[in-house]
This record gives C-alpha cells, structure tokens and sequence, in this order.
C-alpha cells in the first residue's frame, strides 16, 4: 500500500511539471499595465445650482493594457473606477467602483478595427458626450429629454462593439447589447460614421431600442420603441474651432399613448492662445410633440462660457459661467476647477 502511494505521489510530480511547462506564464504587471486617471475637484454655485455650494468630485482611475498574443490577435483591455462622486447616492451608482466606467476586453485586427465585450460607450451617445455636452451644455444637450421613459443608453454593460479602421477618410462603430438587465426583449442597437474632410469632422449616428419600460420598477406602466439620431460637426482652423450637433429623439409605446417626438441642438466656439483657452457655447432642447400637440421644454436652453488655464501639460484650472433657461424662469450658475491628468 505504501509503494502504491508514493508511486501515485511521483506520478502526480511528474504530470504536474510537465502541466507546468505549457501553462499560462504571467508577465510581470509593470511590463503590461498602465495606470490612467485624474484628480478633479471643483466648486459650483448660483441659482441654477439651488443657491447652494455643490463640490463635484470628478477624480477617477483606471488601468488598461495591450498584449501581442503568441498565438492569436492583439488583445486590449481595460478597467476604469467610476467618479468618487461627493454628494450622489449609492444607489445612482455615483460612488465610485471599479468597472463603473468604460471596462471590457477585445481584440484588434490590424487594418480591420477592433472587437470589445463588457461595458462600454454605445456609439450614438459617443458623438452626443463630446464636444457638444462640454462646458455644462450637457444639462440640456446631454441625456435630457421630456420623451416620457427615455430615448437612448449613454456608458452601458453588456453590450459588444466594433470599431473600424480609418479607411481613407471615413471610419465607423456598430453596436449591440442589453437594454436594462432586469427586463425581457429590452435591447438596443447603434452605429456610428465618421468622416474627415480636411479641417473639418462630420459625424452621424443612429441608436435604436426595443421594449424599454417606462418606469423600471413598475411593468404595467408599459414599454416603447425608441430612435435617437445624431448628425453634428468639428472644424479646427489654426487656433479657432468651430463645432455642432443637431439630434432627434423620439418614442413609440405599447400603451396606446401617443408618439413622442423632440429635438435639440448645440453649437460652439473655441480659441486657443498660448496657455489659455477660450469657449462658448449653447444648446437649446425645443418643445415636446405628443401627437401633433406641442408643448415647451422643461430644459429650454443654455448659455456657457469656459476660460481654462494651463499651468502645466498635465494639469488646468478653469472658471464656467452659465445661464440656464429652464421653465420660462432663467437662473445664473457658475464654477471653478482644476484637474490634474496622469
């Protein structure tokens, strides 16, 4: 009986160091990891910020890497901790975690373009965030909308993403995924086009969603069908820039309510001189249409403007005042910040 065990004993050794010699060989972290974030803090205050002093918290890191695989195409990857988020609820996903921002993992296909799974930007909302919703434009321009249950995803889980080369001046994105984790048959689906002509970048993009509920915990209040489409514009000359964006956004309901429609736009400016840089902006959402009924928007408009100040490439410090119309009532807010990026 003791022959038999040492010889299984031995037998195990050796299966064990020949397992070894074809097992998977970690590379040191330093060699195949970055580390990326930001610390930014700034003060807001005025009537349009409830006459109050508010502290966003928009510090964040993440860490991302790329690996040639011996065997395969080139993987990338990524893993981003949301905002620390002073002064948000928990349950709003405003505390920071890992994973709350952009993480996935894919592969790239040189002279294809690149395939990420996991949680990250559906192409349309891509095009909405930036330029067109900075220097607080995104109060009106960004996810608001009076279109009852909502017109499309912005940062999403569960969903899969390509995106192409640039083959000669045009490149594009199309995606795919999960609507509300929670909820049968909700999903949604996105695309994107990208279009260099000289100084100027036009971009177009579409997002369709099925059987979204209008309020998440209630089922009976019904589901709707709905479109977002995105059609805007940068333009850099020399130190000045010029951009754009127009967006429709509407919703069918199984409910027999009527389809809502809504549109939006927002334009800015830009000029850059030595270490300073100057912006204005604003963005107008216009009137609900329910049927063939219209009514005002509860987020009119707004007027913003940013001077930032670059005290090291690195690091900036800004100042933006707003003017928010809102309800027919215009209130005045502002803030000032500082970021430093690594």
């Amino acid at each position: 009986m003791g022959k038999v065990f040492k010889c299984s004993v031995l037998g195990m050794a050796v299966a064990a160091a020949s397992m070894a010699s074809v097992s998977v060989q970690a590379k040191p972290a330093t060699d195949t990891v970055d580390l990326y974030g930001q610390v930014a803090v700034s003060v807001w205050g005025g009537e349009a910020e409830g006459d109050t002093l508010n502290v966003l918290n928009e510090s964040r890191f993440g860490l991302r890497g790329t690996v040639d695989l011996e065997k395969g195409p080139k993987v990338f990857w990524q893993m981003e901790a949301g905002d620390v988020g002073d002064g948000q609820k928990e349950e709003d996903g405003g505390i920071s975690r890992m994973g709350f921002r952009d993480t996935y993992i894919g592969f790239e296909f040189d002279g294809v373009g690149k395939l990420r799974v996991g949680r990250v930007l559906t192409p349309a909302y891509e095009i909405v965030d930036w330029p067109y919703s900075g220097q607080a434009r995104g109060k009106v321009f960004d996810w608001t909308t009076d279109v009852e249950g909502g017109v499309n995803y912005d940062r999403h889980g569960d969903s899969v993403r390509f995106d192409s080369a640039q083959f000669g001046a045009v490149n594009f994105s199309l995606a795919a995924g999960k609507g509300n984790v929670t909820e049968e048959d909700n999903n949604f689906y996105g695309a994107a086009a990208h279009v260099k002509a000289g100084p100027v970048v036009l971009h177009l993009g579409y997002e369709y969603g099925t059987d979204r509920r209008l309020d998440v915990k209630d089922e009976k209040k019904g589901r709707s069908d709905t479109q977002l489409i995105i059609a805007g514009f940068e333009a850099t000359f020399g130190s000045f820039g010029l951009h754009g964006a127009y967006k429709v956004m509407g919703a069918e309901y199984d409910n027999n309510a009527p389809d809502q429609d809504q549109t939006a736009y927002s334009v800015g400016t830009s000029y850059a001189t030595g270490d300073w840089l100057f912006r204005l902006g604003y963005a107008a959402q216009q009137d609900l249409e329910t049927g063939n009924v219209k009514t005002t928007a509860k987020s009119e408009n707004i007027v913003s403007f940013d001077a930032t100040y670059f005290i090291d490439p690195n690091a900036e410090v800004w100042v933006r005042p707003y003017q928010l119309k809102q309800g027919g009532e215009s209130k005045f807010g502002a803030g000032v910040g500082i970021g430093y990026y690594f």
